[in-house]
């Protein structure tokens, strides 16, 4: 989501700049929020890895929510037939694979993979008018 800022930005005082960066900072949390809501539990590795930051400054202020876990990719792309590759997942060097399942131990040939779940881009959308919300008056 990138967003315009003001023409007038500057001529506005320093108070203004200041509640600027306040209302920035609540937009780029509530995103964050939204983000962890969204994302997938199996172990919360995935929502603990999410966070945010403000980078810059004045005009060119950014908020900024990212991802660190490893596997965010996978999940958001998806993996297997429902990823890039489109290929069932195969093991490399041996016969089959061999995993545990909801408590179960299974073992197969390939398996068709992981759908992708772009749960980022959902939060976005779920936040995008609270987040014009809290910019409104700063930005076009």
């Amino acid at each position: 989501m990138k967003l315009t800022i003001r023409d007038d930005f500057q001529s506005w005082s320093k108070e203004k700049v200041s509640g600027f960066r306040k209302a920035m900072l609540r937009a780029t949390l509530y995103l964050e929020g939204k983000t962890v809501e969204k994302a997938p539990v199996v172990t919360s590795n995935l929502r603990n890895s999410i966070s945010s930051n403000l980078e810059g400054a004045g005009a060119a202020l950014r908020g900024i929510v990212s991802i660190a876990s490893k596997y965010a990719r996978y999940v958001v792309e998806g993996t297997g037939v429902y990823g890039p590759t489109g290929q069932p997942i195969k093991p490399k060097s041996k016969k089959a694979l061999a995993f545990t399942y909801k408590g179960q131990p299974v073992v197969v040939r390939s398996v068709k993979g992981s759908k992708p779940n772009p749960f980022h881009e959902e939060a976005l959308k779920e936040a995008e008018s609270k987040i014009m919300e809290l910019l409104e008056g700063y930005v076009e």
